[in-house]
């Protein structure tokens, strides 16, 4: 009964995400508000169904009175009555009749012998002066007993708690708990600079000090003289074999640190462990190596903090845990059923979110299983999802495939249910979407594509897994573009300007410019500036000329050396692409042409010209 005084300054609101398996269920819930409940400090059954708890009524944040309630019925209707003192952080009866409280507001026990008729003080040997809190009561039969008392003692009791002898003077030694497993041999444990427990063989006459280190320990609990455990500070509990002479220490894993303020085990396997913030109960099956959480409370919708109090186990299959937060809690262990079935599946994808019911009964998890027949797990293997109705399939299922889910709730105690029934549904179709992309690249260079680069042009395959899933490829079809040097002779007539320039005299110069395809190219000009218009352009050194060239608009073609009469006209651009063709009729000696080059792309063009049996090609650059 680890007891330590209780101020509403301590409530903490905390957002819990409220789950859980239902081998416990809430039984007494007197919560409002952190300023209205009745605060739950112990609790104690002498059988299945008689039962007492104690704690302090709170209205509006302030101290009512010490209350103390009874139950006949496992827990299921419970009736309150007024302590014989404030701040009752104890209790405990031997059966219907004799039984003992705490009130830590005056360091003091009371007892009954009419079942809480009628309550009188206890006589202690200490004087009442001072402050003193009564950390732990325990009753080896109706009138033997011990407490144990903060900074003063260990005090025993032969008659029922109507008077207490001291035992262990041991000022400054903080005894949080205390615990006999027969008349001789018992264990108190507290605090004192250290974490400590002491041992008495010899019903308390004699204590020797069994274990000291730098945690602190807030409960002990021994089945046998030499089976026991101790729960201490730092997540672990430790485990002796030898009465309490040596000590192995295991951890409980969680994301963060509890304070264990109760443990108990109904036999050397299963135990139970309950943490004085939030994170509930937690359950081992192997004597205390391993632990995982088997219940985590909500406190409504504030999310108040629970604060665990006290831990009782009558046997592995009852049990009852309850706290400050105004609450009390049964366990009933029995093995868990089937239940819940697959909701039906909503995503169109290979990779869809399977979800279900909460089961009912008691259970501490699911496992879910995929196969492709009932029972089946052969697409994903027996997997344990915790109190989550929920699963993400992370990797694609097959498509077009009738698939078997089976969800089997379990319990740490008994096991995974049996005989679940599985739920079919069948994965989305994924036709065939090749997809192909159509490119290339500058002659020279290099193409990036899906973390590949490429030299060379061709077809090349890549496997695709789309947002849904399914399987395809995609072709990248690539091509080399041409980069052009390109040489170009034109004339003009002197005082007439070139892209905007007015030439005096003959000019070279080089001109760069992207292609369509967003090759860069260059361009050598060499411009001849005619001074006498009569003397016309300079004789071509081949059968075709232009200029201006580069053009932007209009472009003027002169073919010399070719025969009269029929010919033919046609332009192509770099990629061989028949841009403009046409029938002409040449005359005798020299001929020109005008061709419109407006809204053209800009880059190579090849012009041709065919007459007689003579062919002559040029080449013309278009600027934007």
């Amino acid at each position: 009964m680890k007891k330590y005084l209780f101020s509403l300054s301590c409530f903490i609101l905390f957002s819990v995400n409220i789950t859980w398996g239902q081998c416990w269920e809430l039984v007494y819930n007197s919560y409002e508000d952190p300023f209205n409940l009745t605060v739950i400090r112990d609790i104690h059954f002498i059988n299945d169904s008689v039962g007492w708890a104690c704690g302090e009524t709170i209205i509006s944040g302030n101290l009512i009175e010490g209350v103390y309630m009874k139950t006949e019925d496992r827990g299921e209707s419970w009736e309150s009555f007024q302590s014989p003192g404030s701040f009752p952080n104890n209790i405990f009866f031997t059966n219907e009749q004799d039984g003992i409280i705490s009130a830590n507001s005056t360091g003091n026990t009371y007892y009954t012998q009419n079942g809480g008729e009628d309550w009188r003080q206890s006589q202690f040997e200490l004087s009442t002066s001072g402050s003193r809190t009564i950390g732990g009561i325990f009753f080896i039969n109706e009138n033997i007993g011990w407490a144990s008392i903060w900074s003063l003692s260990i005090q025993k009791t032969t008659n029922g708690g109507q008077s207490w002898q001291q035992q262990f003077l041991h000022p400054g030694f903080e005894a949080r708990e205390v615990y006999f497993v027969d008349e001789n041999n018992g264990w108190a444990i507290g605090y004192s600079g250290t974490g400590r427990l002491y041992h008495t063989a010899d019903g308390g006459e004699n204590w020797e000090l069994q274990l000291s280190m730098f945690r602190d320990y807030f409960d002990v609990f021994f089945l046998t003289p030499q089976l026991g455990w101790v729960a201490a500070e730092d997540n672990s509990v430790c485990r002796s074999i030898d009465g309490g002479n040596t000590w192995a220490c295991f951890p409980v894993m969680t994301d963060e640190a509890i304070g264990i303020q109760s443990i108990y085990f109904s036999n050397d396997s299963i135990g139970w462990i309950a943490d004085g913030g939030h994170k509930g109960v937690f359950i081992t099956t192997d004597g205390g190596q391993e632990w995982r959480q088997q219940y985590i409370p909500g406190v409504d919708e504030s999310g108040l903090l629970l604060f665990g109090e006290e831990l009782l186990m009558l046997s592995d299959t009852l049990g009852y845990f309850c706290a400050r937060a105004g609450k009390i809690y049964r366990y009933r262990g029995r093995p868990a059923p089937c239940g819940p079935a697959l909701l039906p599946v909503q995503d169109s994808t290979l990779y869809p979110l399977l979800r279900w019911h909460p089961a009912e009964g008691c259970f501490d998890g699911y496992y879910l299983q995929l196969g492709t027949a009932p029972g089946g797990a052969d697409i994903l293997p027996r997997t344990d999802v915790g109190w989550d109705t929920a699963y993400q399939v992370a990797q694609a299922l097959p498509a077009s495939t009738q698939l078997f889910a089976t969800i089997v709730p379990y319990n740490h105690v008994y096991g995974a249910a049996e005989g679940c029934n599985s739920t079919a549904f069948t994965t989305i179709d994924c036709p065939p979407a090749p997809a192909v992309i159509d490119t290339g690249f500058c002659e020279g260079g290099a193409f990036h594509f899906m973390h590949t680069v490429f030299e060379e042009p061709g077809a090349y395959a890549f496997p695709l897994t789309d947002a849904l899933g399914c399987d395809s490829t995609i072709t990248l079809q690539l091509a080399a573009w041409p980069v052009y040097n390109l040489t170009v002779d034109t004339a003009l007539q002197a005082g007439t300007p070139y892209q905007g320039v007015v030439y005096a005299q003959d000019t070279s110069f080089t001109q760069h410019y992207t292609s369509a395809q967003g090759c860069d190219s260059t361009v050598q000009v060499n411009l001849h500036i005619l001074v006498d218009a009569a003397q016309g352009p300079p004789k071509p050194a081949s059968a075709l000329r232009f200029f201006p060239n580069p053009a932007t608009g209009v472009l003027h073609l002169e073919a010399r050396g070719f025969p009269a009469g029929p010919a033919r006209l046609s332009i192509r651009n770099s990629t061989g692409q028949l841009m403009r063709q046409e029938s002409l009729y040449l005359p005798e000696g020299e001929a020109r042409r005008r061709v419109d080059l407006e809204g053209w792309p800009a880059g190579v063009y090849f012009v041709a010209v065919q007459a007689g049996g003579r062919m002559g090609v040029g080449r013309v650059v278009k600027l934007q």
